[in-house]
Parts: structure tokens; sequence; C-alpha cells
């Protein structure tokens, strides 16, 4: 019953995005986009997976919410950076999200490694990124050397 209606509820508002867009409504331009649409499903996807406490569809809604939202601002917004340390922030916060929703040490770890990992990498910190780029496989290595040999 409220699978039906979430997916119902999804579907009135993609085809209503989809309507005001053929009938020219400006708005609509930057909202009726894929982009968007694939953000709302990951913003359901969150709700749902919080609501059933699943954590594996937690980290992949938060992976997709936050891939999409960087998209559509690619695509819409003027300035919005297209740099690889976006991945990073965006794998870390669908950690977090985890963290926040199961309280599982180890993904909030996880999640903060990645985000600061990320945050470093950022071209504005040009010092901390020139030495990253040389040596960020080396972190990859014991990100996963770590969840190898981490007890859960």
């Amino acid at each position: 019953m409220i699978r039906a209606n979430v997916v119902g509820i999804f579907l009135i508002v993609a085809g209503l995005l989809l309507l005001l867009r053929k009938i020219d409504i400006p708005m609509a331009e930057r909202f009726g986009t894929w982009e968007f649409i694939l953000f709302l499903t990951g913003v359901v996807m969150l709700v749902i997976a919080h609501f059933r406490s699943n954590r594996n569809l937690m980290l992949w809604a938060g992976l997709i919410t936050g891939m999409s939202l960087h998209m559509w601002g690619k695509a819409n917004v003027d300035g919005w950076p297209d740099h690889w340390f976006f991945l990073f922030i965006i794998v870390g916060a669908s950690f977090l999200l985890v963290f926040a929703s199961q309280k599982d040490r180890r993904s909030g770890i996880i999640g903060i490694l990645l985000i600061l990992t990320g945050i470093a990498a950022w071209p504005g910190l040009p010092w901390v990124a020139g030495s990253l780029n040389n040596y960020w496989p080396v972190l990859l290595v014991v990100l996963g050397i770590f969840l190898i040999t981490k007890k859960a």
C-alpha cells in the first residue's frame, strides 16, 4: 500500500513537471529535466530507506540524490564546479546518511574521511590538492584495508 502511494506520488510530480515544461512555463525548464526527476527519485528512495531502516537502500539513494543534484547544478547553475572532488563528497555524504539513520560508526568514519578528502582535493586549496593528486591512491588502499580488517 505504501509502495503504491509513493510510486503514485512520484509519477504525479514527474508528470506535472513534464507537463509544465511542455506548456512553456519558464521555471519548468530548469525543474522539468531528467536530472531533477532523478533527484526526486533519490529523495523518494531516501524517505523509503529511512522509514524501512534499509542501510543498502539509504546508501544508493544518497548516491543517486547527490549525483543527480550535481548533474542538475552543472546544467543549470553558472559557475558550478566540475571537478572530481565532488565524487568524494557525494559518496562521503551518502555514508554519513547511513551513519545518521543506522548509527553505524564505520559508516560515519568512512563518510568523514571521504568528505575531508573531497574538500582537500578542491582546486581552491592548491597546496593541498597538488600533494593529494600524487598520493590519493594511498588513501584508497588504506581505506580498503580498513574496510576489510575492521569487524562490523
